[in-house]
């Protein structure tokens, strides 16, 4: 959650009337005076990470630092008014639960990263350490403050606050905190509360849930799509809203690869996908395609039955060779549905490698060529006539599609060029690509497209094509 570093505070002076206040705040119970005590006393007494030895092993421990202090303005003073602070928050929560949640509300709320910024302040914080992980195994509460358990790291700490019970109906005060909390800290320690006592009673807008799956850190994720689900936006979604809240799922899995595995077990413990809808399910497979979330979504948006292929075609372009393969497969089954000039210029647009060699495949077949002959008479054959040139150029280009393939679109576009001379505008480009490859396969079958070109007149000689110049 925060590393440890060496603290960089000096002791801050504490106001003469603290006391006083303590003892004031004892009969009013204001949560703004309780909040601001608190704030102040988790600053007043600061630790450093020294190295020592122990059993010859060289280690750090946690030292006050030692200051020159006023007559009853001692570290053990300080200590004491801490320990006051949390008594009186403990007896509230005895007296009033909802009080102890109001105050904890407007605590939380306060802190931020400046005053939370690596593990030691996070230890040193007397009073939010008691109300985040008061019963956590990874930290003990002892007379010099807050320390870790031997062999524990704060990335252990998981929700563990202070009575727990009371927290298990305060799912709106645990949202708010992911929203409004300054410290980092503070909005993960909300974040994983909410996946524990539920999220059933919250009511979120989706522009909410968006900008909670915006956000990098850990657990927003996870709780934004639990979001997703309870609200019942997750069976609603077309691909193109669920492409645009899902839009920063990618960033969070580059941030923690485990993401992904943690989504599938929250979605296999709801049910599975039913709630799902397909383009929530596509936008999943689009935006996580080498996780085992998206193999796993796939096999589930397999297994439900429809006709059609509106289901298929966003997924034309997936980067997982697995999935763009099966795809493809699905595809050739449903050839009959693939006659319209709409579909062609779906699958014209694919720029994966997987689906642009299938793309080659299928458009080198005799059944294949004639549908397409007849799509080019129709009225939207000028659009697929550039959607064909444009495909070759990109397969042509295309870095990580076998050379073979890379060839064969170079073949399918000077067989092109042969029919239809005046579509020279589309090949010259092509050609020049391909000559300028590293690859000598490539020149080489690029430069007997030139002399055929030459030889048949549709290549004029003396002209000069990517600095070669034709005789």
């Amino acid at each position: 959650m925060v590393q440890l570093a060496g603290s960089q505070y000096s002791r801050p002076q504490l106001p003469a009337n603290v006391r006083q206040r303590l003892v004031a705040v004892q009969k009013s119970h204001d949560p703004v005076e309780i909040a601001a005590l608190a704030r102040m006393l988790d600053g007043s007494v600061r630790r450093e990470l020294r190295p020592t030895t122990v059993t010859g092993l060289e280690v750090s421990r946690l030292v006050t630092r030692p200051a020159a202090a006023a007559a009853g303005d001692s570290v053990r003073s300080r200590r004491h008014l801490q320990r006051k602070l949390w008594r009186i928050m403990r007896g509230m929560q005895q007296r009033d639960a909802g009080q102890y949640l109001s105050v904890c509300e407007v605590l939380l709320a306060g802190y931020d990263d400046a005053g939370v910024s690596d593990g030691v302040a996070l230890l040193d914080s007397y009073v939010l350490m008691h109300v985040l992980f008061h019963d956590s195994a990874v930290v003990r509460c002892t007379s010099s403050g807050w320390v870790l358990v031997s062999g524990a790291s704060l990335s252990d700490l998981q929700w563990s606050p202070a009575f727990p019970q009371v927290w298990t109906g305060a799912a709106e005060i645990l949202w708010r905190l992911t929203q409004t909390a300054g410290s980092r800290v503070v909005r993960r320690w909300a974040a994983l509360g909410l996946r524990v006592v539920g999220v059933s009673q919250l009511q979120v807008e989706l522009s909410e849930i968006t900008e909670l799956f915006g956000r990098s850190e850990s657990g927003d994720a996870e709780l934004a799509f639990a979001l997703l689900v309870k609200s019942g936006f997750a069976g609603r979604l077309s691909l193109t809203e669920a492409l645009s809240v899902l839009a920063g799922l990618s960033q969070c899995v580059r941030s923690d690869a485990a993401v992904g595995l943690r989504l599938q077990t929250q979605i296999e413990d709801a049910g599975g996908c039913e709630l799902i809808s397909d383009g929530v399910l596509q936008s999943l497979i689009l935006l996580l395609p080498h996780t085992g979330l998206g193999a796993f979504v796939w096999d589930h948006l397999q297994g439900r039955r429809r006709s059609g292929l509106d289901w298929l075609l966003p997924l034309l372009d997936c980067a997982d060779e697995r999935i763009g393969r099966e795809v493809q497969e699905h595809l050739n089954e449903r050839r009959q549905l693939c006659a319209g000039a709409e579909v062609w210029l779906r699958l014209l647009g694919v720029c994966a490698p997987v689906a642009a060699a299938w793309q080659l495949q299928r458009m080198a077949e005799p059944e294949v060529r004639a549908v397409i002959s007849e799509l080019l008479s129709g009225p939207q054959g000028p659009q697929l006539v550039r959607a064909m040139w444009n495909f070759w150029q990109r397969s042509v280009e295309q870095p990580r599609l076998p050379l073979g393939f890379r060839r064969l679109a170079l073949q399918q576009a000077g067989g092109r060029v042969r029919q239809e001379p005046g579509e020279l505008w589309g090949f010259e480009p092509l050609l020049c690509s391909a000559l300028g490859s590293r690859l000598a396969g490539l020149r080489n079958a690029a430069l007997q497209w030139l002399a055929v070109g030459v030889n048949e007149g549709w290549l004029s000689a003396g002209t000069e094509v990517a600095g070669v110049e034709l005789h």
